[in-house]
């Protein structure tokens, strides 16, 4: 199995802190374990759910090639794996206008692995555009008896490829973050370089490098799950995470206060 790697959570850039399977059967493959020296083979087998109309998605196993399919429903690699050898499927190639994920996508070969699922849907609008504005953090924090706040931060674009946040509150005349909130004045942090963006189903992950003001430097992932939900991840160089999957895996593990919701 992957190592799951514990996340921590970004602040200010800091580090804190996978369907009912159609059934595919088949037969061992290339050998049988019967001769001398013989080896055991397995293939490794799944569902596809959520492709539209039109669409078609390539899987790859491995390093192997691609599998392309089409339509909905089972599928099998061609190439079989020997026993005891490790195996991972992942998206190649997505569908256009579609992102996709992978689940029970990886193990080692002890037998035929039928219940690979791949599910196909929408995914969060990704790019500099889609982090601007101001985003308050889900938890609240009672600061005394009669007030309490939430912390926001302030995404504004400088460029293609590049943003500039700033940290503030969201305050409440109240204990627990209930009724009108008023916006504190919000402080410069720092600037951002976002250096790769990948997406799957339900989540839009940019990787990006962080100037602070102090004139240190961090790395975090900035993650959409929705158009009103993103949540910051600490990283390092190179990345702790292999693919936008991972990051979604990262955060439903991790403890709240990292994901912040769009205020209105």
């Amino acid at each position: 199995m992957s190592q799951i790697v514990r996340p921590v959570v970004l602040d200010r850039f800091r580090h804190v802190g996978s369907w009912a399977l159609l059934g595919v059967v088949v037969l061992s493959a290339c050998g049988g374990g019967d001769g001398a020296g013989s080896v055991t083979s397995y293939t490794v087998a799944g569902t596809l759910s959520g492709l539209a109309a039109g669409q078609a998605v390539a899987l790859q196993l491995n390093a192997g090639t691609p599998l392309t399919l089409a339509t909905n429903g089972g599928f099998v690699f061609p190439a079989a794996l020997p026993a005891g050898s490790s195996y991972a499927v992942t998206i190649k190639t997505p569908p256009t206008g579609q992102a996709c994920s992978v689940a029970q996508g990886r193990g080692v070969v002890t037998g035929n692995v039928t219940n690979v699922a791949v599910t196909c849907g929408a995914a969060p609008a990704s790019g500099v555009p889609a982090l601007v504005g101001d985003w308050v953090i889900l938890q609240c924090t009672a600061l005394n008896a009669t007030s309490s706040a939430r912390t926001l931060i302030r995404v504004a674009q400088t460029g293609e490829t590049t943003f500039n946040w700033g940290n503030g509150l969201l305050q409440y005349a109240s204990a627990d973050c209930t009724g009108p909130g008023t916006v504190m004045p919000v402080v410069a942090v720092g600037s951002v370089q976002v250096n790769d963006v990948k997406t799957a189903l339900g989540i839009a992950a940019h990787w990006g490098k962080a100037t602070l003001v102090t004139g240190t430097s961090s790395y975090g992932v900035w993650a959409k799950r929705s158009a009103t939900e993103l949540c910051l991840v600490g990283d390092e160089s190179p990345t702790l995470f292999a693919s936008a999957d991972a990051v979604l895996r990262a955060i439903e593990v991790a403890p709240q206060g990292m994901c912040y919701a769009r205020l209105q």
